[in-house]
């Protein structure tokens, strides 16, 4: 299935070079396979007319004229396309963009820079080359399962408050990704796990970080859920060599199949084109939002590429056992919050750096800015939930960070956070649609470990302000009723390693 344009036109700065029969994009190099210099000849001046971005019926009558079917030239503005060449002519703004220019102009920054720069990760490239250990193939599935599974909550998200026509086509999306996660419980089943222990498996804490944030985004930011799409649904140029590994390291056909069926499916779909679907349904992005999409979406590609590394580091080990899972009895036991937040200590005593190394903001106004904002928000969404008698202390927090983040210089403070900072917040906030506890557990910890508090700061300004909520949260935890289950305590200890990660780029 290709997508269909209405005004194709290939990328800027593209050229054509028909001495080598090759296009040249952003110093990556498509070969063309020409089987005469009259081929050539034909393909240069339809290229004059791709560059000029014509209405597709205008462009088919230009192909026409130089000697292409109607056949021919789909055919070639789907090669081009699956290079990622071509785009959309629509019609722009200095403030923004159409949604559909959006689309393309993310698929240009993966496809072309991203991508080229950051190279294969050794995962992918040990299924590359063939030689992928039966443990990394099994586990890598068990991940990919768990993704699966649980983008049905990411899906659903999306549906609830859309409207329109964004409301149909995320309901259309649900209905075509629902049950995808059996095919993939099915080709699992192949390699003789039990039904009951493949859906009680626990994915690696990256994994668990890349679910939230998809999670996340359905639930707050459609546009960056919208744009996310096309890097997992779409085709996936090297999953021949993927399957090709599978077979040759001995995998049972059983299981090699339920890999190809769930992966046909996006392909006959077109599913890689949900986010130029989506997005072209979205008249208008303004330049906020854009720099706000791409940065998650390089978010979500650093941490699907720290799932790869956790892959590697964790399965390759041969103490594990597959599938991971909780010890869970038939009664599975509880921990009062006071004992379950003590187990882990301090963030920074887990980091990779030690303590002193971590760096301290107390004299940063834009970073205490950035962390007002951020409790506010996990206050919006932990205040509703908490069926506490105590919550009115909590409350008046909320008040307090309201207000201070009604000036305009505070959200010039939290436009030019650090990219890391923002990776800690958003986990954080992520964290507290699981369990508000937790929420509130990571933000205090966080804070202390990145702000001296010594109770000398000013009330009135940022680091203040976070220096008494840090106090009325101490005070809080010290007494608050209820407990985590054995999963809620898992679902813990793998935020606290994620922020322990996060925690440990940061330099002073």
């Amino acid at each position: 299935m290709s997508f269909a344009f209405q005004k194709p036109r290939i990328r800027l700065s593209t050229t054509f070079s028909p001495e080598t029969s090759s296009l040249l994009y952003k110093g990556n190099d498509f070969e063309l396979e020409f089987d005469s210099n009259e081929s050539v000849n034909k393909f240069n001046e339809l290229f004059k007319f791709l560059e000029m971005g014509l209405a597709l019926v205008e462009l088919q009558a230009e192909a026409e004229r130089i000697g292409y079917s109607k056949d021919e030239l789909d055919d070639i503005l789907h090669a081009l396309d699956d290079c990622r060449l071509l785009t959309e002519v629509q019609q722009t703004s200095n403030e923004g963009m159409t949604g559909l220019e959006l689309a393309f102009h993310l698929e240009d920054l993966y496809f072309n820079e991203w991508k080229p720069k950051d190279g294969e990760t050794p995962l992918t490239q040990l299924f590359l080359d063939g030689q992928p250990s039966t443990e990394i193939i099994t586990g890598w599935s068990f991940e990919y399962y768990n993704v699966t599974k649980l983008a049905h909550d990411a899906i659903i998200s999306l549906v609830l408050p859309s409207h329109g026509k964004v409301k149909a086509q995320a309901v259309d999306f649900y209905n075509e990704e629902y049950r995808h996660d059996k095919l993939m419980l099915k080709s699992l089943q192949a390699l003789g796990y039990t039904e009951v222990e493949i859906e009680s498996s626990i994915p690696l804490p990256a994994t668990l970080a890349l679910i939230n944030l998809l999670a996340h985004w359905g639930k707050t930011d459609p546009l960056s859920y919208m744009a996310s799409l096309f890097i997992y649904e779409g085709e996936v140029s090297d999953y021949r060599p993927y399957t090709d590994a599978l077979r040759n390291n001995g995998m049972p056909d059983e299981f090699v199949h339920g890999q190809e069926v769930h992966n046909d499916i996006n392909v006959d779909g077109g599913h890689g084109f949900e986010s130029r679907e989506f997005l072209s349904l979205i008249p208008f992005v303004s330049n906020e939002d854009i720099k706000r999409v791409e940065f998650n979406l390089r978010r979500l590609i650093e941490t699907e590429r720290l799932v790869h590394e956790q892959i590697m580091s964790y399965y390759q080990s041969p103490q594990v056992s597959i599938p991971r899972r909780l010890n869970v009895t038939a009664q599975s036991e509880i921990t009062p919050y006071t004992a379950a937040f003590q187990s882990v200590g301090s963030i920074a005593e887990l980091a990779v750096n030690a303590p002193s190394q971590l760096p301290k903001y107390d004299s940063d106004k834009q970073v205490a800015d950035h962390f007002i904002f951020t409790g506010m928000n996990l206050l919006a969404s932990v205040l509703p939930r908490v069926p506490d008698a105590n919550v009115h202390k909590l409350s008046k927090y909320f008040v307090r960070f309201n207000r201070h983040a009604s000036s305009e210089e505070l959200f010039e403070n939290i436009h030019v956070a650090d990219e890391k900072l923002n990776f800690i917040s958003l986990q954080v906030l992520e964290a507290s649609y699981k369990n508000p506890m937790i929420g509130l557990f990571l933000y205090k910890t966080v804070i202390e470990q990145l702000f001296s508090f010594d109770a000398s700061n000013d009330e009135n300004d940022g680091v203040g302000k976070l220096e008494r909520f840090h106090e009325e949260l101490t005070e809080y935890f010290t007494s608050i009723p209820g407990a985590l289950s054995e999963t809620e305590m898992y679902y813990f200890h793998s935020q606290i390693y994620v922020l322990n990660q996060a925690l440990s780029q940061l330099e002073k």
